[in-house]
């Protein structure tokens, strides 16, 4: 792989035997061009962000990627945001101003670096602990250990100064990279908030550790990267880029269903490369171009009916109930809307993605529970719906019960035979929506099945359209080195068709 710094003098290569893509698809198919990335096509293009931004703003290579880390990898966003404070943008990302930042700055850098050096020291709310730390920095003790560094220990220095043995630093970056909190590990000393850079990680802890933290570094480049999202199936490992994103998150798509911004109306179908074919908006399974809202109605329709009926019904609609599993036995976390099952334990819920607690019963924050809500771990807020239910309810039938007692035998006997009558016209209404419910369901099976023919009629075609497209493509450039323009634009002209 070629060092970052050395990216930085590498020319632009001769494209001059490729194929155009801009001149093989109009603008509309421009902007439909997904991309498959393996791993190190990840980490490339991490690299050449990072070379390209520190070129940019004229700083160093773990500087670029601090402030890009922190603003989820947006060149436009650290880049707005640069313009209007860059110290500050620095010190919330955890690194030191460099120099391009500095110059833009009242005070002498010189002055504000000094300052900039000394804020941990001006936070410290125990100057015993102040005092301690200081005399330790001047007789090279481990501020955590609080032994006494041999002469053969060479300190660790970063930007903030404070220094602690290699063993120390070593059990702190491995407990780190362990517990999965390898993407933002900062200083160990108390109320530190400087990022320790990745030369210094990779250099003190194992190989293994090493190769483990750049696997977590590259699922947080990942993760935190709105125009680059995982492929959903499991073991997949691959990532699918889309150029001209809406900047959407699943989240965003979910969230939006009830909220007033209305969702949009169309959906994009991505391949990871590996014949994976997902919805980029939700990230579950293809569907475009219905809307997302559209699809989730359609899931819970189906959820609405029992396996027993579609069993029953028709054959092939059995795989329904099967293929919806997730929606029936599962529910997606209130923050970042990931599907979570509950097989055991109490109402105490904590998504191992985003870390959100929150109740499984009303999909609240936990923050809100407490005794007022029936205890910490159980929730009556559905149950205080039912009770009101269950108390109106006897309300009617006391009143009912009341009327009847009053009245006389000759009322009581217009009474039944009214209620004979009535009786008689409820057997017919039930009748009547019991044949509405069956007409419901032929008319759900009729367009479920058409849905999965045309389904199943995709995934066989999708091959075949693929090859036909290289094909064409190839032809297409042969006929242009050839000097064949008419023929060329003939072929191109038909890609577009197709596509």
């Amino acid at each position: 792989m070629i060092p970052l710094e050395d990216m930085k003098l590498c020319g632009q290569a001769d494209t001059s035997d490729t194929i155009n893509e801009a001149e093989l698809y109009g603008p509309e198919e421009q902007e439909e061009v997904y991309s498959g990335l393996r791993t190190q096509d990840l980490q490339e293009a991490k690299d050449q962000l990072l070379v390209e931004t520190s070129d940019m703003l004229h700083i160093p290579l773990f500087t670029a990627e601090a402030l890009l880390r922190d603003n989820e990898w947006s060149r436009e966003t650290l880049l707005e945001k640069w313009m209007k404070d860059p110290v500050q943008c620095c010190q919330l990302a955890g690194v030191q101003p460099p120099t391009s930042a500095l110059q833009h700055c009242g005070p002498e850098p010189a002055a504000v670096t000094s300052e900039y050096n000394n804020a941990e020291d001006h936070d410290q709310d125990q100057p015993t602990l102040q005092a301690c730390l200081a005399k330790n920095r001047s007789t090279d003790i481990c501020e955590i250990c609080m032994l006494s560094m041999p002469c053969w220990d060479r300190p660790v220095l970063i930007s903030c100064n404070h220094r602690f043995c290699t063993s120390c630093w070593e059990s702190y970056l491995t407990v780190k990279i362990q517990d999965g909190d390898a993407h933002h590990i900062l200083c160990p000393a108390y109320q530190c908030h400087i990022l320790v850079p990745v030369e210094i990680i990779e250099k003190l802890v194992s190989p293994d550790m090493a190769r483990r933290y750049l696997q977590f570094d590259i699922k947080a480049f990942v993760e935190s990267n709105r125009s680059i999202k995982w492929c959903p199936m499991p073991g997949c490992g691959r990532a699918v880029r889309l150029p001209e994103t809406e900047q959407s998150q699943p989240s965003d798509i979910l969230n939006s269903i009830s909220s007033a911004k209305p969702p949009p109306l169309t959906s994009h179908a991505v391949d990871c490369g590996n014949g994976h074919f997902f919805c980029w908006e939700c990230l579950g399974e293809a569907h475009a171009p219905c809307g997302c809202h559209q699809w989730l109605q359609w899931q819970q329709k189906i959820s609405e009916v029992k396996p027993e009926e579609l069993r029953a019904s028709c054959v092939e609609t059995e795989d329904a109930a099967n293929c919806l599993w997730l929606v029936t036995n599962s529910k997606p976390c209130p923050n970042c809307k990931s599907p979570i099952q509950k097989n055991e334990g109490c109402n105490h819920m904590k998504c191992s993605k985003c870390k959100f607690d929150f109740c499984w019963v009303c999909l609240e924050n936990w923050k809100k529970h407490s005794s007022a809500t029936g205890g910490y771990f159980r929730c009556n807020r559905f149950e205080a719906v039912h009770k009101a239910d269950e108390k109106q309810g006897m309300l009617i039938s006391e009143a009912i019960g009341k009327q009847v007692c009053d009245i006389d035998i000759q009322t009581a006997t217009v009474f039944l035979n009214t209620y004979n009558i009535r009786r008689s016209l409820l057997c017919g209404k039930e009748a009547v929506q019991h044949n509405q419910q069956m007409q419901e369901l032929n008319r759900f099976l009729h367009y479920y099945t058409r849905f999965r023919n045309h389904e199943n009629s995709q995934k066989l075609e999708e091959p075949l359209l693929n090859n036909v497209k290289k094909k064409m493509e190839l032809l297409a450039s042969s006929l242009g080195k050839s000097g064949k323009t008419e023929g060329r634009l003939g072929i191109i002209n038909n890609i577009n068709v197709l596509w």
